[in-house]
């Protein structure tokens, strides 16, 4: 199974509900991981958060190749006041 999925959200709970919609997109692990990260982000006193996402890969279905691979990005960019 290929996947792809790439998304800009305006703060962390918009990335949060946004991966929840794009659930299907991704497998379980990768959206796990995303979510954790997500989760795990630190909010900053002073500066709006818009968050990055990016995620692809393949992962092994037993059949198309003996390999997996991902490629995971979960970045916050600051935007001060």
């Amino acid at each position: 199974m290929s996947f792809h999925m790439s998304f800009v959200a305006r703060s962390r709970l918009h990335a949060l509900r946004v991966l929840d919609q794009r659930k299907a997109d991704v497998p379980a692990q990768v959206h796990a991981f995303i979510k954790s990260s997500l989760e795990n982000t630190k909010a900053l006193g002073d500066a709006q958060r818009v968050f990055l996402i990016e995620a692809s890969g393949h992962l092994n279905d037993g059949d198309s190749s003996p390999y997996s691979s991902a490629t995971i990005k979960v970045q916050p960019l600051d935007i001060p006041d």
